[in-house]
């Protein structure tokens, strides 16, 4: 069992297609007044999915995540889209891995979000739990359980030793 250290890199939705959308600001974005003209609406950031899913919105507190920081688990959620928009300014990282009935480790990556950046995972997608490195609240829409479903498979990363650390830190043996 050897020891890696994932890359950062910048979250750009091309790079992060596979995984779903990154939900931003971004030239072409169709957008229309509203509110009397008091309001600019942007449209079509990120369509959710989910057979018959009825979708929840939440606050979720992110607890600050000190690095380097070891990746013991990913998790996904197979019956529904899930979003995550940062509430308040402020780092996260995403970490997401491609993989059908598990994730394939040689596939993770981790991408460093703006603080105006949010991201839309797609049903499946394996992902970390939030790695906030700022106190952010973050805005998250997701699927209400319908009868008590818990729709939440998580895995761990067991026989191989994943850091995340940024580049400007070498602190990390």
């Amino acid at each position: 069992m050897g020891v890696t250290s994932l890359r950062v890199e910048p979250l750009v939705a091309g790079r992060f297609a596979p995984f779903g959308d990154v939900i931003e600001r971004r030239e072409g974005t169709p957008q229309r007044w509203i509110n009397a003209g008091t309001s600019l609406r942007l449209d079509g950031l990120c369509d959710l999915h989910g057979p018959d899913a009825n979708f929840a919105i939440s606050v979720v507190r992110a607890s600050v995540r000190a690095l380097p920081f070891r990746l013991e688990c990913l998790e996904r959620h197979n019956l529904a889209s899930q979003v995550f928009l940062p509430w308040s300014a402020g780092r996260f990282l995403v970490v997401v891995a491609p993989g059908a009935d598990a994730p394939q480790i040689d596939g993770i990556r981790c991408f460093a979000a703006s603080g105006r950046q949010g991201v839309h995972y797609r049903p499946g997608t394996w992902h970390h739990p939030l790695i906030s490195l700022d106190a952010i609240d973050f805005l998250v829409i997701d699927q209400a359980a319908p009868g008590g479903i818990v729709d939440c498979d998580i895995t761990a990363l067991v026989g191989t030793e994943l850091w995340i650390d940024l580049p400007e830190r070498s602190d990390h043996q």
